[in-house]
């Protein structure tokens, strides 16, 4: 049994509301049971509803684990297409659209070395290689930078 399914073993059911309709879920779900839950069509997006003067959160469905508050609200809608965020890889700029990304579905957008790894720059400057199958949310101006397999970053 993978570490998040384990995780979505430990849960309990919470009350949350998905296009203003009630719903019990178990906490934590998954974003896809979320997506089944609220009968949101393929082609549209799922988003978690915040407090304040900030862009209501996307639950894309391949993102795994979603850990759930009593009350809390979501609705679906039409992808958001200009939600974009700066990147760089080898300090030349990217643009790609906000979201979770696999280290692999990372390595398809930059121009990487058959049999490279990808580093992510940490905020300390410390280099981190990402594991095949990590996922990681993408924000603006992170640093990726390619490796050779047991070696230094290019």
């Amino acid at each position: 049994m993978s570490a998040e399914q384990t995780e979505v073993n430990r849960k309990h059911e919470v009350r949350i509301h998905i296009d203003q309709r009630p719903h019990e879920s178990p906490n934590p779900t998954t974003a896809e049971a979320l997506y089944k839950l609220g009968n949101v069509q393929h082609g549209r997006e799922l988003y978690r509803e915040v407090d304040g003067d900030h862009e209501d959160e996307e639950i894309q469905r391949n993102e795994g684990v979603v850990h759930l508050k009593e009350d809390e609200h979501f609705h679906s809608g039409a992808p958001e297409r200009k939600h974009l965020v700066e990147v760089f890889f080898k300090d030349v700029p990217y643009e790609l659209p906000r979201g979770v990304y696999t280290t692999e579905e990372l390595m398809a957008k930059f121009p990487i070395e058959q049999g490279y790894l990808l580093n992510l720059k940490k905020r300390d400057g410390e280099l981190v290689t990402l594991k095949p199958g990590e996922k990681i949310r993408l924000k603006r101006g992170m640093h990726f930078y390619s490796q050779v397999p047991g070696g230094g970053s290019s």
